[in-house]
């Protein structure tokens, strides 16, 4: 898999134009946006149900490339990036197992995007997430997290699916978008504090996220 992103990138770098490239901080609204991961499995088999988690952050910095293609950029960031999911046994709140992520995300994009100041753009791609700390907690008030870390697989890789409006200012670009991602690899092959992980996927939605970038080599127009 790695191969293959390497030579994704090859190509990528073989088509890169010298214009202008854009780079800036990407940040996301925490009240929109959840992840969760699912279908779990108790240690009987039985599909046990799954709350999303919110108040998430996926935020970071991010650089824009123009392609030799008209309307094509390529998209790349370095994210902070949380996800979670809930495991619910029955109604009693002290059953239910949490387990929280962290991953440095570094998602990478085809951009197709309109000509105009304002204009809005998609975007399709893949991330390479790398796990940096996984946690469990059992019952809603139990504050007393343990590092389950060694458990879960420290690279995983994502499809990427979004799409947002952008104004071109002269030297700033501002955006503003939604993202979705899922799993295209598993987070770990066996169970976890009796919650078993082996066919799940996770999803991620961030439905509001701005960017403001810079535009290195700004040269005004005569």
């Amino acid at each position: 898999m790695k191969k293959h992103i390497t030579i994704l990138l090859l190509l990528l770098t073989c088509t890169v134009s010298m214009a202008q490239i854009t780079v800036g901080v990407r940040l996301n609204n925490p009240l929109l946006y959840g992840s969760s991961v699912s279908p779990l499995y108790d240690k009987e088999d039985k599909e046990l149900a799954t709350n999303a988690h919110w108040l998430g952050l996926h935020s970071g910095v991010f650089a824009r490339i123009p392609l030799k293609e008209k309307h094509w950029r390529l998209h790349t960031e370095l994210l902070y990036k949380t996800e979670g999911t809930t495991a619910i046994y029955d109604e009693d709140w002290d059953t239910r197992k949490y387990f929280t992520f962290q991953y440095i995300d570094a998602p990478i994009l085809l951009q197709w995007e309109g000509k105009r100041m304002f204009r809005g753009y998609l975007q399709v791609g893949l991330s390479p997430k790398f796990l940096t700390h996984a946690s469990y907690t059992k019952g809603r008030f139990n504050y007393d997290e343990e590092n389950v870390t060694p458990h879960f697989h420290k690279f995983v890789l994502t499809g990427q699916l979004g799409g947002g409006v952008l104004w071109d200012i002269k030297r700033v670009v501002i955006t503003t978008d939604v993202r979705m991602s899922w799993n295209l690899t598993p987070i770990t092959g066996h169970r976890v504090r009796g919650v078993d992980f082996s066919d799940s996927i996770g999803f991620s939605l961030a439905l509001v996220s701005v960017g403001v970038g810079y535009k290195l080599g700004y040269k005004k127009s005569n």
